[in-house]
């Protein structure tokens, strides 16, 4: 079993409206003064919940959780009859993930994605490298073996050094098992 920290309530939280009819619920937890880091929730349809908020030390990071288009507490989700699922892709969930960078006022965050959230986290470090200060991967999926390979012997070096300055900072963001 995975040690979480204590439940927490969020600082701060909102919606951003991010165009195409799609308003994206964010939170922020932890303190605003602390390493600013982004978790990046699993799907399909999956959300945030107040259990991911607990994989970040409170006193360390200041921890943004958000739901991706269609889910959670984001609007409208795509189980509504009427969802429109061509303005939900790949692409425009990097582009969200920016903006709300952007709205957040931040500058470079640590990236901690779970399952579809992995994916979704190095598509968004290979498109904004200059605004990943590290990235913490759990739950790992992987759909083709072979390419699994390639990207393990081409890319994977290339996170290790970033985790290290990640957690040299003393903070500690606890990762599933």
């Amino acid at each position: 079993m995975v040690d979480l920290y204590e439940p927490v309530e969020p600082y701060d939280f909102g919606a951003l409206e991010v165009g195409d009819g799609q308003s994206l619920y964010w939170e922020t937890v932890g303190t605003p003064q602390g390493l600013p880091a982004v978790w990046l929730h699993g799907g399909p349809g999956a959300g945030s919940t107040p259990d991911a908020r607990r994989h970040f030390d409170p006193s360390a990071y200041r921890a943004v959780l958000f739901d991706q288009r269609g889910c959670g507490r984001s609007r409208p989700l795509v189980s509504e009859h009427d969802a429109n699922l061509s303005v939900n892709t790949t692409d425009h969930l990097v582009a969200d993930i920016e903006r709300l960078r952007m709205h957040l006022r931040i500058d470079r965050w640590g990236v901690v994605g779970v399952s579809w959230g992995v994916t979704l986290g190095l598509v968004y470090a290979q498109r904004h490298p200059d605004r990943v200060l590290a990235m913490v991967l759990g739950a790992v999926t992987r759909r083709h073996a072979p390419r699994v390979r390639v990207g393990h012997s081409r890319h994977g070096t290339n996170l290790s050094p970033g985790m290290g300055a990640f957690h040299r900072t003393g903070a500690s963001c606890r990762a599933r098992g």
